[in-house]
């Protein structure tokens, strides 16, 4: 049976996740986004469908801690999926930055941007992770770094 992937990005808001599964990922990934979907119930059924059909997806909310992937990722190893972190390194000035472009509800209070990464805490393989990569932006491009 082909081996399925779910991917988990793990970033501050502002960090980049959504532009980077944007430009690497569609449309080859189921995509679930709590704040595209708005409730956790909502995400958990989307992510039960994607584990129960073998479907690679990606989970782009901000993860900023193992507790908060832990919601997903001993599940996607039960199903058999490989599973990958993108991370993204807290750089709270840029974030901001990027953050005050936004509009509507995807902008996101300051303080919320500090908060998040007063918290983060880089994924490591202890969690189940199969693969860790590191995402920094490099002007107008995504580097990713593999982690062993």
């Amino acid at each position: 049976m082909a081996k399925f992937e779910m991917v988990v990005m793990c970033g501050i808001p502002g960090s980049g996740k959504t532009t980077f599964c944007r430009e690497r990922l569609f449309p080859q990934y189921l995509y679930i986004s709590l704040d595209q979907l708005r409730t956790r119930s909502a995400e958990a059924e989307l992510f039960a469908f994607a584990l129960r059909r073998r479907k690679s997806c990606v989970i782009d909310n901000t993860n900023i801690n193992g507790r908060e992937r832990a919601r997903y990722v001993p599940a996607a190893k039960k199903a058999g999926a490989s599973v990958v972190a993108y991370w993204f390194e807290p750089d709270v000035q840029a974030c901001k930055g990027r953050n005050a472009g936004r509009t509507g509800r995807e902008r996101v209070p300051d303080f919320v941007i500090g908060d998040k990464a007063a918290r983060f805490a880089a994924p490591n393989k202890a969690e189940g992770f199969d693969y860790i990569r590191k995402v920094s932006i490099d002007g107008d491009s995504f580097k990713v770094e593999e982690e062993l």
